[in-house]
């Protein structure tokens, strides 16, 4: 008998194919803002800015990006509401 194709199962399959990839697998709670090992400010933040932009550019990009960030905090400037995923 096959089980019924729901979301726990598609995202059962999502996650042991990225782990069959080398990604890194993190269990929602335990890195959210509460959790045991906290990465995001809120359950709003669905994706990880600093693993992708890690994953995705260079340490010297980087930190220029976080310079850049930072810069615009600091003077209350605009920088997107972009948030990235946790991707080794």
């Amino acid at each position: 008998m096959t089980s019924p194709l729901n979301e726990a199962a598609v995202e059962q399959a999502a996650i042991d194919w990225l782990k069959g990839l080398d990604w890194q697998y993190a269990y929602g709670p335990d890195i959210g803002p509460d959790g045991a090992t906290p990465e995001r400010e809120s359950y709003g933040q669905v994706v990880l800015e600093q693993w992708a932009v890690c994953s995705l550019v260079s340490r010297s990009a980087y930190a220029q990006y976080l310079s850049t960030i930072n810069n615009c905090r600091t003077y209350g400037l605009p920088f997107g509401r972009w948030r990235s995923a946790r991707v080794v």
